[in-house]
């Protein structure tokens, strides 16, 4: 969050910024340790919708669309407040005492101090203990500088010509501040691995120069010499993305002077290329990246603090992007983040609205738009918020600063599933996977079931994944979901909807394989550091982990500090892939032949990443799945004129349920129920 507060209801543009920053320095009430106690004032924060709740059009009208598949039958939040240092403007989480349960860091700018707040694991907190940072901190950042397990502060300081970092002591506690050099009146400090070598570097914007500058982690605690790269008017945020796919960070800033964002594409040493600039909204101050559409290609969002507005940037994977999508957020933004807040594995967007005080949330349709906004009062001016799940429910909650009130608002998720959601019935019994022999294991033949009464609307007796749904439906597998959203009607039945064309996340994949497996043994241990016991995906995920079925990713990345058991990420809500998917249920499935030395899909040659996997798959579940026929837009014949695959590719509800049933009940034949189509 980066925005500078001149009174109560404005701020100050970047011409005169300085002299206010001043004029708040002189009144500084505290310095050192404060010891404050929380305000217990919890509330419910009631959503509440603006009038024209309808996202803002482009040139281009928005068509209107079904729900995005939620759990949620509403979604609310549990509000309490805690007492922090005097100004806090921007807020981050992170494991400050390596317990493996979030905390909170404010970054105080009118006492020049931080203040964390150490989780219980219950979704409260302690009392704020607060620690002297530079001079008028106005962002906030953590991360493993020197590589010890032990989370560390840095803050922007805005009435300096650097940063500063605060080591971690790691019981919770952290040092002196120090100094490190950067640009002049840095607006906001980001961390991130830039140049590959295992150790976070330092990023930050000044908007008084218009520029972003570089700093690389040595390694022994110290940083090489800054490099600064001119971008557009105002940088107020930068953010870390590989926009080209090419395996290097790049960088993005919001320009809120210039009302556009810059792009500089990494070279994979730590140096970046001239900047390219995509339009945006009407003054942009924050900027996030996430994947909106599942097509594995990065996209941008910022919060466009002019217009009350989110912009949404599709990229096309070459480090371009498209026009920009307009979507309602609350008045005055001054922060956005992503997550998955209602649990439907598509990525939702969270804003910090000043003027209305409360937050906002816009939950993501999954193809790159996203409904209209929910407003959650949280009672006082929001300078930015920051997503995390506090309680260990599973469900992401948040955490706002407000500049005026000196406190942190925790927003507990109390989101309520669905009565009315098909529930998973019982599985047998786990058994071991059979010994391989040729042909792959054979399966136990299914029970023939009775007639099932579970029945699609948008599955009819025609459609290439029906058999396979009803399937997996009929055995508590997959469920779908109730009539009556936006552009799904309910007919005499009141049937369900499935949905076969939406996304799948990599939590949702483990859930499905899991439970086709028959796997069912309680999990021993938590492998992944944001798959916390009791979470959704929880079982299912340790159940395939254990058996080395699926891994995750390495911590210490953009957004994923290493905790102290230096734990993987899973990224549960991250969409899945096709060629995932092949790797994940042939293992899961026990069939290791050795790989061929001949391939089907051209796209799939001996020696790819998915080969084996995939042609496993296909020696022993002849007719599991099919590919895409030659001949198409970048995808040439060849002499034998095989299919392609697309193993990259987004995996979708019924693709998975096809590959999934066929795999693990072949020749599966569920009678329908007496009527049906």
């Amino acid at each position: 969050m980066n925005y500078t507060r001149v009174s109560q209801n404005r701020r100050l543009r970047a011409g005169v910024f300085l002299v206010a920053m001043m004029l708040a320095t002189l009144a500084l009430l505290r310095s050192g340790y404060a010891h404050e106690a929380p305000l217990q004032q919890a509330t419910l924060a009631q959503a509440t919708m603006p009038e024209d709740s309808r996202p803002i059009q482009t040139s281009e009208p928005q068509t209107s669309k079904a729900d995005a598949p939620s759990v949620c039958g509403q979604l609310g939040f549990s509000n309490n407040t805690y007492s922090v240092g005097d100004g806090p403007y921007d807020i981050a989480v992170g494991d400050f005492n390596g317990d493996g349960k979030p905390d909170l860091a404010s970054a105080n700018a009118r006492a020049n101090e931080v203040s964390v707040l150490l989780g219980g694991g219950n979704g409260t907190f302690s009392t704020a203990v607060s620690y002297p940072a530079g001079y008028v901190p106005l962002s906030l950042s953590v991360a493993d500088i020197f590589g010890d397990r032990i989370d560390d502060l840095i803050t922007a300081d805005n009435y300096t010509t650097g940063v500063s970092y605060l080591q971690g002591a790691g019981d919770g506690s952290f040092l002196p501040p120090y100094a490190v050099t950067m640009g002049h009146a840095p607006h906001s400090v980001t961390v991130g691995d830039l140049n590959n070598d295992g150790w976070p570097d330092l990023i930050s914007v000044s908007g008084s120069e218009n520029k972003v500058s570089v700093r690389l982690n040595d390694g022994v605690g110290d940083f090489e010499p800054v490099t600064d790269y001119n971008v557009s008017l105002t940088p107020f945020s930068a953010a870390i993305g590989d926009f080209n796919a090419d395996g290097n960070p790049d960088l993005v800033t919001a320009n809120s002077d210039s009302d556009n964002v810059s792009v500089l594409l990494g070279n994979g040493d730590g140096t970046f290329q001239l900047p390219i600039n995509f339009m945006a909204g009407s003054e942009p101050v924050a900027v996030v990246v996430g994947d909106f559409n599942g097509d594995g290609k990065l996209d941008l969002a910022d919060a466009n603090r002019a217009s009350n507005s989110v912009s949404v940037l599709l990229g096309n994977g070459d480090g371009l992007f498209q026009a920009p999508l307009y979507f309602g957020a609350g008045p005055d933004p001054l922060d956005i983040q992503v997550g998955d807040l209602n649990g439907d594995g598509l990525l939702d967007l969270v804003t910090a609205n000043d003027l209305p005080n409360d937050v906002s949330v816009l939950l993501g349709y999954g193809d790159g738009t996203f409904r209209a906004a929910l407003n959650f009062s949280i009672g006082v001016p929001s300078y930015a918020v920051a997503v995390s799940d506090f309680n260990g429910d599973g469900k992401l909650d948040m955490a706002s600063v407000s500049y005026d009130s000196d406190n942190v608002s925790v927003l507990l998720n109390t989101c309520v599933s669905l009565t009315n959601t098909p529930t998973p019935t019982p599985l047998p019994t786990d058994t071991p996977l059979p010994t391989q022999t040729p042909g792959g294991p054979t399966a136990t033949p299914p029970p023939n079931p009775t007639a099932c009464a579970i029945q699609f609307t948008d599955m009819p007796s025609d459609n290439t994944f029906y058999p396979s749904v009803r399937c997996l439906a009929c055995r508590g597998i997959i469920s779908g979901y109730p009539c009556g959203s936006i552009g799904e009607p309910c007919g005499p039945g009141n049937d369900p909807y499935f949905r076969p064309g939406s996304p799948v996340s990599r939590g949702q994949l483990a859930k499905i394989v899991s439970n086709s497996a028959g796997f069912s043994e309680p999990p021993a241990s938590q492998s992944f550091e944001d798959v916390l016991p009791g979470s959704a995906f929880y079982d299912f995920v340790e159940r395939l982990a254990s058996r080395g079925v699926m891994a995750g990713y390495a911590c210490g990345g953009a957004g994923e500090p290493c905790g102290n058991g230096n734990r993987p990420y899973f990224r549960p809500a991250s969409g899945a892939t096709r060629g995932q998917l092949t790797k994940i249920v042939s293992n899961a499935a026990g069939f290791s032949d050795p790989p061929p030395a001949t391939y089907t899909f051209t796209d799939i040659p001996v020696g790819s990443t998915f080969h084996t996997y995939v042609e496993r798959l296909l020696l022993n579940r002849p007719g599991v799945m099919g590919g895409y026929a030659c001949g198409g837009a970048g995808e040439p014949c060849d002499q034998e004129k095989r299919p392609y695959f697309r193993p990259s590719s987004p995996l979708t509800r019924g693709q998975t349920s096809k590959i999934v049933g066929n795999t693990f009940y072949p020749n599966c034949d569920t009678p329908a129920r007496a009527g049906s189509r």
